[in-house]
């Protein structure tokens, strides 16, 4: 078909173009000569000129070219080992694409780009003049709220660049209703502001930020600690992986498909949101479990403005860092050693088997047979006996500290014994009386790592805030009383037992409230020394039985009713018990959640405390103690049954995510009611064989707390507990099934009983019928001792990774075998001996701190129990003794 004569043309003159620019740029002699193979003499006209350009610039040249070929693109290595890649230049702005302004008079200045502001404005395309310069289109731009961003946007970016002079030239040619609301929206922040300040808050609540204001100024840890610290690591890191190894290999891969989406939440607010900050003094503060943390999607704060001793001004201070003078910051071993007139004797140390520390007696002190100075002599490297030096001066000359009043004594006492004394550190003569105690300022002068005093003000007491002080003559008679020693070198002399002793002074305050204040404040190190942790314990114990013996006119058994050591304890709690079964009937489920510190969700700032004072797992019994029972708690008022609503607030609505809610849509209220208790591990399930302890029992009788818990149900049908509770390996999960298997065996049987059905629940007989095979029932271990699976809380299980245990029957034989554990908590001798109101206080409180031998966690939560009863119920208890 011949061609249009004007399409000839084109393509004779694209033609004429080609032969043009080859003779201008030949090309090589091999890409010639195959041109002429491809395109004969006949070969049909050339395709236009778009097209050829689009093949020859996307199409790659022959492999048998390339070797002729003068120019090769190089590749992105060499280019980088070469030199930088540019970016070729923009295109320079052609005249006729600029704005011409509005005339002579007013050229147009409105350029957007920060390097030439103040310059004419490029056009749009098709359009005379810039959207400045064009009244009816700017008044148009001002009417419509997306144009208007475009106008907001510009003036932004000239104040970025420093042009207010180009801002202001354009506001003035707005018009005057668009000029109010360009102005308003001027006012607040921009997207960009928005945005980077939204990254500034983030970071700010982020635990990475928070805690570093969390600071260690202890002394320096030297190689060997930090060499102790990596193998206690890697052994918890070892007993780990071959407990639950797939569990730790979801973990690092970020996997949660493996459980429901409430478990994985459950863990993310046990490990991030379950403590905050204070934004003041930077108290870490304990946080409820609500159910926006488990069905909500928003992030939580990790800070509040003010915590509850700010917002109230009650309660104890913290110790801030910058509170600590800088010549008490990070002392040596060897200098601490030096400075001590005192030394304390906390008992024979006993470590629980794979667990935690045993209090053995009751803390004693000791003055030390030579002076500060002559100790400060001993010292052997120059540069420390000249940091021990000005230490010591510094402290001498501090009005605020008792630290000189201590040396003073310490110095009194070994001339007036000079003659007696033997020289040696064991001399019964250097023995305090028990009631040096008491001692208001004791810590200043006695101290494991440093002077714990000068944490809150320059050489003051730790519990200075705890005390009033005494009188001129008060404090005369005690420096006499500790200089003279224990002259008689009896540990209970007459005069001892006889003195008066007045724990119930007016304005004296709680001891354990100040120092847990001071565990949670800013500075660490006061829940990690075990000398100044069971100082304070044995000082509120002492003072306790002190005070109930002289000031309550009751027997002491009943006046210590009120402490979790005493059996009065018990036996109310029992009364109370017993008749919520007469009330309520029988429990539906009775629950066992034990804990396991090397798998359990700790806090970040219980590993942060740990990593920045080279603690491994159990060696931090504070932190982990008050963190376990925070979490236990939640678990029960919160993520099983949701009772912890605020019930004062009308916007708070009940919980209907929790774990025993109704499921079948109707809102039912399944939760009557539940009474749960926190005990500690005492060993009595550890097992052997011959006398080799088993090694999957080995963690019993280590001390730790865990829950007890009876739960009383109704519309037991609506929760779905055959969706709940599993009493079986699962085939299709890994991670679930290294759990069942790590934690739910059990040598004393599943206490289930064998169904290779589906699970369901029975409600005319009221028995939940879970599918467990034979070998869920039985299963021989290597060693070939039988083993059960026991029940389980799946999403329990799978958020806290530990031990849990669900017994569901007709509810008489669990009971009774979960009452019966109260009144042998303690034996009848605790009463008649420990709590003997024939026996003066003085032997009381110095019989319960000898022959009571709690546990570190046991210990911490006594002192935390007003934050963590052991034993709590939904309903209220009264107590009262009928006369």
């Amino acid at each position: 078909m011949a061609l249009e004569p004007q399409v000839q043309d084109i393509l004779a003159e694209a033609a004429a173009d080609e032969v043009r620019f080859d003779e201008a740029s030949p090309l090589p002699a091999a890409w010639a000569a195959a041109a002429a193979e491809a395109w004969p003499d006949d070969a049909p006209p050339a395709a236009p000129g778009s097209v050829r350009r689009r093949l020859r610039g996307k199409t790659a040249p022959p492999l048998e070219w390339q070797d002729e070929v003068a120019f090769q693109p190089r590749r992105a290595e060499e280019a980088v080992a070469g030199g930088s890649m540019k970016r070729p230049a923009a295109r320079a702005r052609n005249p006729c694409e600029l704005c011409p302004g509005q005339g002579p008079a007013a050229p147009c200045i409105f350029a957007i780009r920060a390097d030439v502001a103040g310059s004419p404005a490029r056009m749009d395309k098709g359009r005379a003049r810039c959207l400045w310069c064009d009244p009816p289109a700017l008044l148009q731009a001002g009417e419509l709220p997306q144009r208007r961003k475009q106008l907001t946007r510009a003036l932004r970016q000239w104040q970025a660049a420093g042009r207010v002079d180009v801002a202001e030239a354009a506001l003035a040619r707005l018009p005057e209703a668009a000029r109010r609301q360009i102005d308003a929206a001027m006012q607040r922040p921009s997207r960009a502001a928005v945005a980077e300040r939204k990254a500034a808050a983030a970071e700010a609540q982020s635990w990475t930020h928070l805690l570093q204001r969390r600071q260690q100024l202890g002394e320096a840890f030297g190689d060997a600690a930090a060499a102790t610290y990596r193998r206690g690591q890697a052994e918890d890191g070892r007993r780990l992986r071959a407990k639950f190894g797939p569990l730790l290999s979801a973990r690092a891969e970020g996997d949660d498909s493996w459980r429901s989406a409430a478990a994985a939440k459950f863990e993310t607010w046990c490990r991030n949101t379950s403590w905050t900050m204070c934004e003041q003094c930077h108290r870490l503060q304990k946080r409820p479990l609500h159910e926006v943390d488990i069905s909500g999607t928003r992030p939580r704060k990790n800070c509040v403005a003010k915590c509850l001793h700010c917002a109230s001004g009650s309660g104890y201070p913290t110790v801030a860092p910058e509170q600590i003078p800088e010549a008490l910051q990070h002392l040596p071993p060897n200098v601490l050693w030096a400075l001590r007139p005192l030394e304390p004797d906390v008992g024979r140390p006993v470590w629980a088997r794979h667990g935690y520390r045993v209090h053995t007696d009751m803390i004693r002190f000791w003055w030390r047979p030579r002076t500060v100075r002559q100790q400060i002599q001993q010292l052997v490297v120059p540069e420390e006996q000249a940091r021990a030096q000005d230490v010591y001066y510094y402290l001498m000359a501090s009005h605020e500290s008792s630290y000189s009043r201590f040396v003073e004594m310490h110095e009194k006492f070994l001339r007036r014994n000079r003659a007696a004394l033997t020289g040696s550190a064991n001399d019964r003569l250097l023995q305090l009386p028990r009631r040096a105690l008491e001692e208001e300022g004791l810590e200043c002068a006695d101290v494991r790592r440093r002077d714990r005093a000068a944490r809150q003000r320059p050489g003051s007491a730790l519990l200075a805030d705890a005390t009033d002080g005494p009188s001129s003559s008060e404090t005369e008679a005690d420096d006499a009383r500790l200089a003279a020693g224990n002259e008689a070198g009896e540990e209970d002399s007459d005069a001892e037992v006889a003195a008066p002793l007045d724990f119930a002074r007016a304005g004296r305050n709680s001891a354990k409230s100040a120092y847990l204040a001071k565990v949670l404040g800013p500075t660490l190190g006061y829940g990690s020394t075990y000398e100044v942790f069971q100082f304070v314990y044995d000082l509120w114990l002492w003072s306790a039985l002190g005070a109930k013996r002289n000031a309550v006119e009751a027997p002491l058994r009943l006046a210590m009713g009120g402490y979790s050591f005493a059996p009065e304890y018990w036996h109310t709690r029992h009364a109370a018990l017993v008749d919520l079964v007469r009330q309520l009937g029988l429990p539906t489920l009775f629950l066992t959640v034990a804990p396991y510190e090397w798998s359990f969700p700790f806090h970040r700032w219980v590993e942060d405390e740990a990593t920045k004072l080279l603690r491994s797992r159990l060696h931090l019994p504070v932190a982990e103690t008050l963190r376990i029972a925070h979490v236990l708690t939640q678990t029960v008022v919160g993520f099983l049954t949701g009772a912890n609503k605020q019930t004062g607030r009308k916007t708070e609505q009940a919980w209907k995510s929790h774990v025993f809610a109704a499921k079948d849509g109707s809102g039912k209220k399944t939760v009557v009611n539940f009474f749960w208790r926190l005990e500690y591990q005492d060993g009595k399930r550890r097992r052997y064989i011959g006398e080799e302890e088993v090694a999957a029992q080995f963690y019993h009788g280590r001390g730790t707390v865990h829950l007890h818990l009876l739960v009383w149900l109704q519309h037991v049908e609506a929760i779905c507990l055959e969706s709940a509770v599993a009493a079986t390996v699962p085939e299709d999960n890994e991670v679930v099934a290294s759990l069942v298997n790590g934690s739910q065996r059990s040598w004393t049987g599943s206490g289930w009983p064998r169904h290779d059905g589906s699970s369901f629940y029975d409600a005319e007989k009221g028995l939940l019928r879970l599918h467990h095979t034979a070998e869920d029932w039985c299963t021989r271990n290597p060693a070939g001792t039988a083993e059960g699976v026991r029940a389980y809380l799946v999403d329990l299980l799978t958020s806290l990774h530990c031990h849990v245990d669900v017994q569901m029957s007709d509810g008489r034989g669990l009971l009774l075998k979960y009452v019966s554990g109260y009144v042998p908590k303690f034996s009848d001798s605790f009463t008649t001996d420990w709590l003997n109101d024939a026996c003066s206080n003085y032997c009381v409180a110095k019989r319960v701190l000898c022959d009571y031998h709690p546990l570190e966690p046991e210990m911490a939560l006594q002192l935390a129990m007003q934050w963590f009863p052991q034993c709590f119920s939904k309903a209220t208890l009264q107590r009262f003794r009928v006369p």
